[in-house]
């Protein structure tokens, strides 16, 4: 890597890190490092900040802010109490209508800020165009973003062919929300239907990029 290579890398770091500061002092936030290290799978896929300035990025299960009020909605489906197997199919669906209603979800998730879209963010900070998805409320968000059950049928299909530069999915296989809503076997075909539709999404020339958790 010559000299003018190495500067630029050393500058987009710098640039890099003052994006991640902002959003951080911006929300409140303080685990840099977290934010910093989800950013960079996305940014290894463009290799410098100037190829990331305007790039349309889908965000699948981007995460949303647990609301104070809802913390402690539900106490029964909270991860660490829940078991999904002493419930009739019947009163699960109940159970997962209420907590869809209420948008209960956040407590099923760690009272700690991880689960926010930290990524959209900061990649809006930095130029990029994301659009976050997320099954919970992400009224208030400065990037574009949609409330959606991503168990649901088709319901990508809304989103227009060759749109995005990269689809990206981190930890959702994975997530309770999605482990509670649907079982491991729905899950494993989820993530496969997911991964047909960013190929559909995907512009010529644009990259997957979904962790599928298995």
């Amino acid at each position: 890597m010559n000299k003018e290579n190495l500067d630029k890398r050393d500058e987009d770091q710098e640039l890099i890190k003052e994006a991640v500061r902002k959003t951080c002092e911006k929300y409140d936030y303080d685990d840099q490092i977290m934010i910093q290290s989800v950013l960079e799978e996305v940014l290894e896929e463009f290799g410098s900040l100037d190829n990331l300035k305007g790039k349309r990025i889908l965000d699948l299960g981007c995460g949303h802010v647990v609301k104070e009020e809802n913390a402690s909605n539900i106490k029964i489906l909270k991860t660490d109490s829940f078991e999904k197997d002493k419930y009739k199919p019947e009163d699960l669906q109940k159970m997962h209508s209420l907590v869809l209603e209420e948008n209960a979800y956040d407590s099923l998730i760690s009272e700690n800020r991880e689960f926010e879209p930290w990524l959209c963010r900061v990649l809006k900070e930095l130029g990029a165009e994301p659009v976050g998805i997320d099954i919970g409320n992400l009224e208030g968000e400065e990037f574009e973003h949609y409330q959606i059950d991503l168990t649901k049928k088709g319901a990508l299909d809304f989103l227009p062919s060759e749109s995005f530069d990269l689809i990206f999915s981190r930890l959702l296989a994975s997530s309770p929300q999605l482990e509670f809503m649907i079982d491991k076997g729905e899950i494993d075909i989820l993530m496969v239907e997911l991964e047909k539709q960013a190929n559909r999404l995907m512009k010529v020339g644009g990259k997957v990029k979904i962790d599928k958790g298995f």
